[in-house]
């Protein structure tokens, strides 16, 4: 029976992460099917297959807790259209965290759980390479998404995914096949242009590269990689960024002009949280409130200025909860490098967070929530262990 519900777990996973990485991104009606029809369907079938009960941890409680401050809105707002619609998303969001970290406990094989979810972006790498959709302006590879930043934080994603993967590998072809996806993921990332996902892989590589390998002659010669990379390969690796997306952004005028916006929208935000500091301007107001008439591209900011420093204080107490478990597994020899991952994961995730709103995407909160079930599930593991040993003590 066991098997049957960890075969149909993974049934039901692999609909739920393809549907909304992958299939909901091909056109406008098959993102309705997906998120209004599809997810809610999984959620359900879930719901069932635990026999009719709810069983929620502290993360999703305070996320709850965030979408119903964040539904107080409905009684300031300007912009009743997009509260609206935020509150879907949000209540969305809620419905896919649920599934996820349910569906990840029914999975026997936790590695297959992320290997099909590795799977999804790999996909978005390979579909955006052969069916590229090109701004002439920009040059920018943006492939099932419209907006090429979005492929870019996608390939973020997966490449901390495929690296997770590369990490508890025991087979050597597997370990060098990830290794060549992984490659593959920063080619693409580097043809979508986008500077926050480039900083944000770079950082999380950085984390798990000097923190996993503690061996001083494995330092040694990563050091002496950098070395040689640096100096020999410098000019072909100069002349290959330069003809980049990613290369041609850096060196373009819109950097400049992309940093004063972004700066502006901060300084906006900034202004409309002391004006209104405790419930903030109103979840969907910030486009009816900017004197540019967009979001503020920014979490932190997007949520200050319209659900008030509570808001923004719920919503950081996730990441606060995260890192104070991930602490916790890094202490022993067994989940160090768990820690360590999930570590240069949710470090990243909160420099996208500082590019876009991660709080409303759901592929984003779904990457979170599997990384969220992966940490709890390895806490609770622990400390089961550890109480165990207290008992044989006693």
């Amino acid at each position: 029976m066991k098997l049957n519900i960890s075969h149909l777990s993974k049934f039901y996973w692999f609909l739920l992460s393809w549907g909304v990485i992958v299939f909901s991104l091909f056109n406008l009606a098959l993102n309705q099917v997906v998120l209004k029809i599809l997810v809610p369907v999984i959620f359900i079938s879930v719901i069932f297959l635990e026999g009719k009960k709810f069983l929620f941890n502290n993360y999703l409680l305070i996320y709850i807790v965030f979408f119903l401050w964040a539904s107080m809105s409905i009684f300031y707002t300007i912009n009743m259209e997009d509260t609206l619609k935020y509150l879907q998303q949000l209540l969305g969001n809620i419905i896919i965290w649920y599934t996820t970290i349910r569906l990840f406990a029914y999975l026997s094989n936790k590695y297959t759980f992320f290997l099909i979810l590795g799977l999804a972006f790999l996909f978005h790498a390979i579909y955006a390479f052969m069916f590229p959709n090109i701004d002439d302006e920009t040059f920018r590879l943006a492939g099932l998404y419209t907006n090429s930043n979005a492929l870019g934080f996608a390939m973020f994603y997966g490449v901390v995914i495929i690296n997770f993967l590369y990490n508890f590998s025991k087979n050597t072809r597997s370990k060098i096949i990830f290794i060549v996806i992984i490659v593959f993921m920063i080619a693409a990332l580097f043809e979508t242009g986008s500077r926050k996902s480039v900083l944000a892989v770079t950082i999380s590589l950085a984390i798990t590269l000097f923190l996993v390998n503690r061996k001083k002659s494995l330092k040694l010669i990563l050091i002496s990689f950098f070395v040689f990379v640096i100096t020999i390969g410098s000019n072909f690796m100069t002349g290959y960024l330069t003809e980049t997306a990613f290369g041609k952004r850096i060196e373009a005028t819109e950097v400049e002009q992309s940093a004063n916006v972004r700066a502006d929208l901060i300084s906006e935000g900034f202004g409309f949280f002391i004006d209104h500091p405790f419930l903030g301007i109103g979840l969907g107001s910030f486009t009816s409130y900017s004197s540019m008439g967009i979001m503020s591209h920014n979490d932190f900011i997007e949520i200050l200025s319209s659900m008030g420093l509570i808001g923004l204080f719920i919503y950081i107490s996730i990441f606060f909860l995260f890192f104070k478990d991930i602490q916790f597994l890094i202490k022993f020899k067994g989940t160090n490098k768990i820690g360590i991952i999930a570590t240069s994961f949710i470090v990243g995730y909160l420099i996208l967070g500082m590019g876009h709103p991660a709080f409303l995407s759901p592929v984003s909160i779904l990457v979170f929530a599997s990384f969220q079930a992966l940490i709890e599930h390895e806490v609770n593991r622990v400390k089961s262990k550890i109480y165990e040993i207290n008992e044989g003590i006693d």
